[in-house]
């Protein structure tokens, strides 16, 4: 099964005009749901053998790119101090 194959249409957005056009792809469910079990097994491996930087926020749970810059905000601060 290849994630690259996948069926495009293309949607209107009610009016005629050419820029309301939208390509939707329609992909495997079946591959989707494997990459999310891949994704969710290695990310927890990772975690758990510390393999990740703290500073990696982005794509762990119960964090965010926020929550980086809150740290980095405090590490400045501190640095200013």
């Amino acid at each position: 099964m290849e994630r690259s194959k996948q069926n495009t249409i293309i949607l209107n957005k009610f009016e005629k005009k050419s820029e309301n056009y939208r390509p939707v792809s329609f992909t495997s469910v079946i591959c989707k749901l494997l990459e999310r079990l891949i994704k969710d097994h290695l990310v927890d491996f990772l975690v758990k053998n510390k393999l990740i930087n703290p500073s990696q926020y982005g794509f762990l749970k119960a964090t965010s790119c926020l929550t980086n810059m809150l740290c980095f905000l405090e590490d400045v601060t501190k640095w200013v101090e």
